[in-house]
């Protein structure tokens, strides 16, 4: 397989010299790069990709998906060890990871409005930013409301001002992704649908 991949990965890079704007061959070597666990170089070849096909939904869900397991990656830099202090900071990076990531998803489907996995997967993301708030007292609703300008995420400032309305917010925004992948026909947002939405 490896040898499978490496034989792939020269074709696509001599594709890319004869004709450099060809963004299916930027796409398939972040692919690579994603099955080698080189995700900054996954990260770089598909924004390339992007660069020279900006309208491609699929670019957009797999950095989405990049984005994803790079923020699992910086959560996993907490261990026993790490002050409190730290753990702040690593998880407002992540929550700075999980951020582009939605920005992404909501791209896909911008450019595929019923990519029912984009709706799932951006539900997920919607999730975790209510539960990471929640956990956290209002070190991480501080932080989150200081980005939420830059981000367009909070609708309504006065709304959102504690960690209960902030949890039933994103909850609210996970709930109504999982809606709209599960009539598109994913399967796995209707049980969730039953299991955390009214």
């Amino acid at each position: 397989k490896v040898r499978m991949y490496d034989e792939a990965y020269n074709d696509f890079k001599k594709v890319i010299e004869l004709k450099n704007d060809f963004h299916r061959a930027y796409s398939q070597l972040s692919q690579i790069y994603m099955l080698r666990n080189e995700y900054s170089q996954a990260l770089d070849y598909l924004n390339k990709a992007i660069k020279y096909n900006p309208s491609s939904s699929k670019n957009y869900f797999n950095k989405a998906v990049i984005l994803d397991i790079i923020q699992q990656l910086t959560l996993d830099e907490i261990d026993d060890f790490s002050n409190e202090k730290n753990k702040v900071e690593i998880l407002k990076n992540a929550l700075n990871l999980k951020l582009l990531e939605i920005e992404n998803y909501n791209l896909a489907i911008k450019y595929d409005n019923e990519y029912a996995v984009a709706y799932r997967s951006r539900g997920v993301a919607y999730e975790y930013i209510a539960k990471s708030i929640v956990s956290y007292d209002n070190q991480l609703l501080d932080y989150y409301l200081e980005l939420s300008d830059k981000f367009g995420l909070f609708h309504e400032k006065t709304y959102k001002r504690n960690n209960e309305s902030a949890y039933n917010y994103y909850m609210k925004c996970a709930c109504n992704d999982w809606l709209a992948a599960s009539t598109f026909g994913n399967t796995e947002s209707k049980i969730w649908l039953s299991e955390y939405c009214d």
